[in-house]
């Protein structure tokens, strides 16, 4: 359209932002697309544009208040639905905690860059997902790090080590990952609720 000087740049560039926000894509990267495109035409973003790519994305945002247990870029469980099913699990197998591990792999930080974080988050998700498809294991991504709550199966230990090699190959060359850390289910409430605060470092 702007390069054929067509109308109806206002309204793509609402659903643009609507997109976006449905995606879990910030405003603030949000905006940023829209500049990248901008500055691939050698022009500046008229401010009706601008309004209007920010009005999409807030009629999104205000259009799904429901709380979702995945996370829209990497497919992974949410941190909150991540302890919610921790605790849970950890209520329902009180005799004998050993059944389940926790799984930990620290990752490298996000790239700032609006499209290689997204890039980043997906492909991130996506080697995870693959890893641990058709098994019990609720993966979540916060923090740099991957989260893995798994009965404690010979299978699934092996599915955490795919998974590490599998993230090594899209993060790339320059990183070298630390070996995965496991932890059991703490036999106590004290313990829980120690792991649960560890979540957040």
């Amino acid at each position: 359209m702007a390069a054929s000087g067509r109308h109806g740049l206002r309204e793509a560039s609402m659903r643009l932002g609507y997109c976006r926000s449905l995606q879990g894509v910030g405003i603030t990267e949000t905006i940023e697309d829209l500049r990248s495109f901008y500055a691939a035409i050698q022009s500046r973003a008229a401010a009706d544009i601008l309004q209007s790519l920010a009005e999409g994305w807030v009629a999104a945002s205000e259009s799904t208040n429901l709380v979702s247990c995945t996370d829209p870029l990497t497919g992974l469980s949410t941190s909150a639905h991540f302890k919610r099913v921790l605790h849970d699990t950890h209520e329902g197998t009180p005799a004998d905690p050993n059944q389940y591990v926790v799984a930990k792999i620290k990752l490298p930080a996000i790239p700032h860059g609006a499209t290689q974080r997204y890039s980043f988050l997906t492909d991130l998700g996506d080697s995870c997902r693959w890893a641990f498809r058709n098994s019990r294991a609720t993966v979540s991504y916060s923090r740099n790090a991957i989260m893995i709550l798994m009965p404690h199966t010979l299978d699934n230990l092996r599915r955490a080590n795919f998974c590490r090699a599998a993230i090594e190959r899209t993060v790339g060359g320059d990183w070298n990952p630390p070996g995965i850390s496991y932890e059991p289910l703490p036999e106590n409430e004290r313990g829980l609720l120690h792991l649960l605060a560890g979540l957040s470092d």
